[in-house]
């Protein structure tokens, strides 16, 4: 299901990504730097670079973010582990135990037998 919604969101943004490249091909002048001569090149890259950029420190932040989150699901699946070990140990012992009652009610009701 999750990969359903991944194309339908990226299926979209690819197509708005062609659609904008193609509408916008007209070559600028682009100057990052008043030491560095400026770089020719089309609109379309200058914006779906800009665009990319962005995604990429939004992608970035977001995860620097959630870091805590990840941290308390790894402390959470260790103490479920260790729990579920507590657990299938005490119906082992559960077990045993009736297994143990089992046997020692045999011979008494073997004897009340005679």
């Amino acid at each position: 299901m999750f990969t359903l919604y991944r194309w339908i969101m990226i299926v979209p943004l690819i197509v708005a990504a062609v659609l904008f490249a193609l509408a916008n091909d007209a070559q600028i002048s682009f100057t990052y730097s008043p030491y560095h001569p400026a770089i020719e090149l089309p609109l379309y890259a200058l914006g779906l670079g800009l665009f990319a950029v962005g995604l990429l420190i939004g992608m970035l932040t977001t995860w620097v973010s959630l870091g805590s989150v990840r941290a308390e699901k790894r402390s959470l699946k260790k103490k479920v582990k260790k729990l579920e070990k507590e657990l299938n140990d005490s119906l082992a012992a559960n077990e045993n135990l009736k297994q143990d009652k089992e046997e020692n009610d045999k011979p008494a009701q073997n004897l009340l037998r005679h």
